[in-house]
């Protein structure tokens, strides 16, 4: 049976029970795991897996309990398949870092240009990071009251991306004019301007360049443009 985790997510320098760790460990990996995630099928990611990693140890189930958080045990093989596999993909990609497996280097399409899960210091999660992360023995220093979670993210890029529109055009801003200085002030915003997916993590950390587009601040644009979206 599943052990039934109710605590209240505390980080690591709090006093807290192991099933305040294991909470506070699954949101904050929540908030990382659609970094790798949103970009794959479900799939792709396991033939990636199947072939960068010589066995099937992600299935379809996992990657949608991780998605929608469902996933409150995750087994050890996936935390360490998800821990090699984000490796391998940053490797393939250009980050100097250890791995011992490789990407099918026959199908770029399925790992070039992909992004990976990272630390707070942008360095590609590995497996004992990847289990560090889901069981809240780090703290990658995420705010974890500002999450825009996967479900909510078609919703949330198409009013943010309404509402930017309309804030620029009152400011008298042509912003499909002038996208390229606003993109060199905020590398997201060409996006939602345009109504393109933009992932929640993404967001949540260029709210403040995105809010000073808007000529507020970061708590009042999520209060009017975000917050009634969330789920």
């Amino acid at each position: 049976m599943p052990t039934q985790i109710q605590g209240e997510a505390k980080r690591p320098t709090e006093k807290r029970t192991v099933d305040d760790a294991l909470t506070f460990g699954r949101q904050q990996f929540g908030m990382v795991w659609p970094q790798l995630s949103r970009q794959f099928t479900q799939p792709q990611l396991i033939k990636l897996a199947e072939l960068t990693l010589g066995s099937k140890a992600i299935h379809s189930s996992q990657k949608h309990g991780f998605d929608t958080g469902k996933l409150r045990d995750a087994s050890p093989k996936v935390l360490l398949a998800v821990g090699w596999l984000n490796l391998a993909i940053a490797k393939a990609n250009g980050k100097n870092c250890e791995c011992p497996y490789t990407v099918p280097m026959d199908l770029p399409e399925l790992w070039q240009g992909r992004d990976f899960m990272k630390d707070a210091q942008g360095r590609p999660l590995g497996p004992t990071e990847v289990f560090e992360v889901f069981t809240g023995l780090v703290d990658l220093g995420l705010d974890l009251g500002r999450h825009i979670g996967r479900s909510d993210e078609a919703e949330v890029c198409k009013e943010l991306g309404r509402f930017m529109r309309l804030q620029l055009a009152s400011q008298e801003v042509d912003w499909m004019g002038e996208i390229i200085e606003l993109k060199q002030r905020c590398n997201c915003i060409d996006d939602l301007l345009m109504g393109k997916p933009v992932a929640g993590m993404t967001i949540v950390e260029q709210l403040e360049k995105i809010a000073a587009l808007a000529k507020m601040g970061p708590d009042e644009l999520w209060d009017r443009a975000i917050k009634p979206y969330l789920s």
